[in-house]
């Protein structure tokens, strides 16, 4: 979400805390920092109630972006939508907390909620040269599973996976799916002389995990053929089980690894640039499909 969690216990969002990548600091981005630390301070002063309530609006406001240059500086990110007449508000890189080089992904908040559905339409351009990926954030998703944390009931784990190119590998599954969880197998139906028939199916250790997977993976466009990720219709999630915490966090560099995989897998199948749509289909109705930290 776009606010400081400042005391009282509030959460971090991605726009708090120390993993910031470190970039040479022009004039706009000291004030985006400064306007930063004053929403900050403000959010101090605020009740609990109030403070969660503007955070959510905050949220509202952010979109997610990977799979960007690691080169790329908020300035940069900024830019990219300025030139489209999209405000930014605010810009958060994520970098490695012991390298503290950028990770490739971060956090926009725009100042106005409707630049947010254009914003999203941008995924699949290009920064800097690089495929750029953009998508709304998970965070209203995540308070909702919070809220509903005591009385979760676990939740499927098994997911059917359809509309593979034929090149596609068991190996290459599992490297595609791992990032998202530990795996229990993974599996590429064949013909007897080896051949793919185009689906298979993947299981994850924990419900959570297979969650977040269908939330990211799911109609994702890999050569040309939409990929298909849903649960298995055998084990179908209940409306329970689709709102299980996750940790999302690790979702959210699960997503950095996941997409350097489709990259590689694009070369080897010969397709275009693998790309989440606007908004991932796997999302609950009405909730956000990327991922804030937690």
């Amino acid at each position: 979400g776009g606010g400081g969690g400042g005391g009282g216990g509030g959460r971090r969002g991605p726009f708090t805390g120390a993993n910031a990548a470190p970039v040479r600091k022009s004039e706009q981005q000291q004030e985006r920092e400064k306007q930063r630390q004053k929403r900050e301070e403000e959010d101090a002063a605020k009740d609990p109630e109030a403070r969660a309530r503007d955070e959510a609006e905050r949220d509202a406001r952010t979109v997610f972006m990977f799979n960007m240059p690691i080169k790329a500086t908020e300035d940069d990110v900024a830019e990219f939508f300025e030139q489209h007449e999209l405000i930014v508000e605010d810009v958060r890189l994520i970098a490695d907390r012991r390298t503290r080089r950028s990770k490739g992904c971060g956090y926009v908040q725009f100042t106005k909620h409707e630049h947010v559905a254009p914003a999203l339409a941008m995924s699949g351009r290009q920064l800097l040269g690089q495929t750029i990926m953009i998508q709304v954030t998970q965070s209203e998703k995540n308070r909702i599973a919070a809220a509903q944390a005591a009385q979760t009931v676990a939740g499927p784990t098994r997911l059917y996976i359809d509309s593979l190119h034929k090149n596609v590998t068991q190996d290459d599954l599992r490297g595609l799916f791992a990032p998202f969880g530990e795996l229990k197998y993974v599996t590429v139906s064949t013909t007897p002389t080896g051949e793919s028939r185009g689906f298979g199916y993947v299981e994850y250790k924990k419900p959570e995990h297979a969650s977040i997977a269908v939330d990211q993976l799911n109609d994702m466009d890999l050569a040309g053929q939409k990929l298909v990720v849903r649960f298995d219709q055998d084990k179908a999630p209940s409306a329970a089980a689709s709102l299980a915490p996750t940790n999302v966090a690790a979702a959210n560099a699960a997503n950095a690894t996941a997409a350097a995989h489709l990259a590689a897998l694009t070369n080897k199948t010969g397709g275009g640039a693998a790309l989440p749509p606007p908004i991932a289909g796997g999302a609950a109705a009405g909730a956000p499909a990327g991922g804030v930290l937690g």
